[in-house]
């Protein structure tokens, strides 16, 4: 399985023939600042057979994203707030609640509940699913939770993408800082985190220091370069 941090909540996983992308926000807006570009750009992306969608948010799915999905007819699964709009663009899509278990392109995806108390992002979600043999979880913006907690102990993954970096609103915590990522990790014990949510949008600066102590637990720390693709 090969992974590439294209930058926040961004990546691209590939086995053979097959990819995922999560998330993508290539742009930027007066709302969502970006402090990088993204490793890779749109136009660079080929191929992808599945988009999986977190939320609402435009640094998580803009124009950009919704371009690439229509070019590659991608399926993009995502929460009712978002789908219903795909819809009438032409993109193909699948709306997902918490609790849902559907198959894409063969692929087989456990859909989570998040929590991120932030306008426009009421029915925000996670996900689950297998590639090459192993259960990934893929977070994109929540708190950290009991409800969550509960759901991703019956879901056990073997490999975490969690957010690092904060994102405060009114000066209230909506997007898991590191602490809490290592909180979060310390209970599921999977055996590889990857972080995200960090060093690309404005706002949302992160403690990576932290991250050592996972390391003591027993999980290995995965700090991916942006743009550079690894084999897993």
């Amino acid at each position: 399985m090969e992974i590439t941090w294209v930058g926040h909540s961004t990546f691209i996983l590939k086995q053979d023939n097959f990819s995922i992308l999560t998330d993508p926000w290539f742009g930027e807006n007066i709302f969502f600042r970006r402090i990088q570009k993204p490793g890779v750009m749109p136009e660079d992306i080929k191929s992808c057979q599945v988009v999986l969608v977190s939320h609402k948010h435009g640094d998580h799915f803009d124009k950009y994203g919704r371009e690439l999905a229509f070019k590659l007819g991608a399926i993009v699964i995502a929460p009712p707030s978002l789908a219903k709009g795909l819809v009438k663009k032409g993109i193909k899509v699948k709306a997902v609640e918490p609790g849902m278990s559907i198959t894409v392109s063969g692929l087989e995806i456990e859909v989570l509940p998040a929590h991120h108390p932030a306008p426009g992002a009421r029915d925000a979600v996670g996900y689950a699913f297998k590639m090459d043999g192993r259960k990934i979880y893929f977070a994109g913006d929540t708190i950290l939770d009991g409800m969550i907690m509960d759901a991703l102990v019956k879901a056990s993954p073997d490999i975490m993408l969690i957010p690092v970096g904060a994102f405060k609103l009114l000066g209230k915590k909506v997007v898991m800082d590191t602490k809490d990522a290592v909180e979060m990790a310390k209970g599921i014990k999977p055996a590889m985190v990857i972080p995200m949510h960090y060093g690309f949008l404005k706002g949302t600066k992160a403690e990576l220091g932290l991250l050592k102590e996972l390391e003591s637990n027993d999980i290995v720390v995965n700090m991916l370069e942006p743009g550079v693709t690894v084999t897993i």
